[in-house]
């Protein structure tokens, strides 16, 4: 990654007794579903927090003549019935900078469950989730589906769970400390078998 052209977070967090707001950068070809899903993430998170929504085609960000606001959380946006959203997720997430990789990024995919409408995708969900563990490591994904108001709603506070720690609101709890309890998935029944695998 160039450090000179990647998005930089700010190191300063907001003080957890102001007034609870983020803004959330949403990245991705401009489209009917982006503007949808950030108002629908202002709407449900209403009475939680204040979200102020900022797009961006791709990284990186052009250049600016007046100091941008705080980017506290970033969502990558994709439509799995689009190809070129896939390939701009793949240029873009090269011009992010690694600290955001810690907690402080996700991806949506949209209609990443098969509609009866939709006969054909552009992508398969194996090949988003083996780019994103390739690349970014942990960064989480979720698929939703636009036209369940409930899918939106689980997924919409999801996402804000991981904005609040990002913004420092969950006191005592960071990024780098839910990575820690993330379950850790083994193919080993035992200890015996996990030594025994590293004596051969």
């Amino acid at each position: 990654i160039m450090m000179n052209d990647a998005l930089l977070p700010f190191n300063e967090l907001p003080r957890p007794e102001m007034e609870r707001n983020a803004t959330v950068l949403i990245v991705g070809p401009p489209s009917v579903e982006t503007a949808n899903f950030g108002e629908l993430m202002i709407n449900i998170l209403a009475n939680e927090m204040t979200i102020r929504i900022r797009t961006a085609e791709s990284l990186p960000l052009p250049s600016a003549s007046t100091p941008r606001p705080r980017i506290d959380f970033v969502l990558f946006m994709l439509s799995m019935t689009q190809a070129d959203s896939f390939e701009a997720l793949k240029k873009s997430v090269m011009k992010l900078n690694e600290e955001y990789f810690l907690g402080r990024c996700a991806v949506v995919a949209t209609q990443g469950k098969r509609l009866e409408k939709v006969t054909q995708y552009t992508f398969e969900c194996e090949e988003l989730d083996y780019f994103i563990s390739k690349v970014c490591g942990d960064m989480s994904i979720f698929y939703v589906n636009l036209t369940n108001q409930v899918n939106v709603q689980v997924i919409v506070r999801q996402i804000n769970s991981l904005i609040e720690v990002a913004c420092g609101y969950k006191r005592g709890i960071t990024p780098a400390l839910l990575r820690t309890t993330e379950l850790y998935e083994s193919s080993y029944t035992s200890l015996e078998e996990f030594l025994d695998t590293e004596q051969e």
